[in-house]
């Protein structure tokens, strides 16, 4: 199955964690097919001193939904990510792994949703997903990934790093 990952942080070097994290994914769980640019973020449903940077991966793996995702948490966790169950809301972090698509499966357990269920309204996740698949059909929305991004109506300052 063919999957979109999308990575990000605002803790340590992101770019590392980053590279270290897709480097893992396609050792470990698949093989690549492509990687977008980095991209620098302001931070998106909180405050921070620290902008993020986001990059996505295309990856092609035997995994199902449910076991990349779990094999995403434990890069998270290998990258130093802590996740504070007490926490509400958004905060600052190493390393956040999320599954946006996996083929054009639509799916929905108590741990995942697919397609990711924001990803349309975050310009930071268009940004690299319409890179690498701008004519992609979201599942659901039944736009490209093209489409959405130029109608997303979010407004933080996301650039391609050169």
């Amino acid at each position: 199955m063919q999957y979109l990952v999308l990575a990000g942080g605002n803790i340590g070097n992101t770019i590392q964690y980053i590279s270290r994290a897709f480097a893992s994914l396609e050792q470990r769980f698949g093989s690549k097919t492509a990687q977008s640019a980095f991209y620098s973020s302001e931070p998106w449903g909180f405050r921070s001193e620290q902008h993020f940077i986001n990059a996505a991966l295309l990856l092609e793996s035997d995994l199902d939904p449910e076991s990349m995702l779990r094999s995403l948490l434990l890069l998270e966790q290998e990258a130093g990510r802590v996740r504070d169950s007490e926490a509400i809301g958004y905060s600052a972090r190493t390393l956040d792994l999320d599954l946006l698509f996996a083929g054009n499966l639509v799916y929905s357990s108590r741990d995942l949703e697919l397609p990711h269920p924001r990803m349309h309204i975050r310009r930071f996740a268009l940004m690299p997903a319409a890179e690498l698949m701008p004519g992609y059909i979201h599942p659901v929305l039944k736009q490209t990934l093209q489409q959405l991004l130029d109608t997303c109506t979010d407004e933080g300052r996301v650039e391609k790093m050169v």
